[in-house]
């Protein structure tokens, strides 16, 4: 899938998450596992609590979050 071919509630949600939040180096997308992957910068950490306003202000809604260390 090409960055045109994705919905754009992607582009929103990146875009929300890149320009409010310290230390968000990338987000990505999995649309057809339904995952949004946030990248930080080393020694960042963001909370549920964070992740979920951020999803909210974009007028989304956060299902769960879970946490993977490169």
């Amino acid at each position: 899938m090409g960055v045109h071919d994705a919905p754009e509630w992607v582009f929103i949600l990146g875009q929300n998450m890149q320009l409010r939040t310290e230390g968000v180096t990338a987000v990505e997308f999995d649309l057809e596992r339904g995952l949004v992957i946030v990248k930080v910068k080393e020694g960042v950490t963001l909370t549920e609590a964070q992740l979920k306003q951020l999803v909210d202000d974009a007028g989304f809604t956060l299902r769960s979050v879970s946490e993977q260390p490169l």
